[in-house]
């Protein structure tokens, strides 16, 4: 895995994501190494309840995201190369 970085990232989320890059560089592009860097990216997340529910399924919900998409952004590219 090839890691593209935007010119200038936010520094809230610069360091999450190099957490992220770190679990993919070098690796395979599979789901288990899409699945280590959202682990990577929602290490901190902390869930929060609150009177209507709180939002405790936000951070599978992230994962899985983070997840589909690096595969599809991993198939997009087979398919251009």
């Amino acid at each position: 895995v090839q890691v593209e970085r935007p010119a200038d990232p936010g520094a809230a989320a610069a360091s999450a994501r190099r957490r992220a890059e770190q679990a993919l560089l070098g690796g395979p592009a599979t789901d288990e190494a899409f699945r280590a860097a959202a682990a990577a990216e929602t290490a901190d997340a902390r869930a929060v309840d609150t009177a209507v529910g709180g939002n405790a399924f936000k951070i599978p919900l992230v994962a899985g995201t983070v997840t589909a998409t690096l595969r599809g952004l991993a198939a997009h590219r087979t398919e251009a190369a």
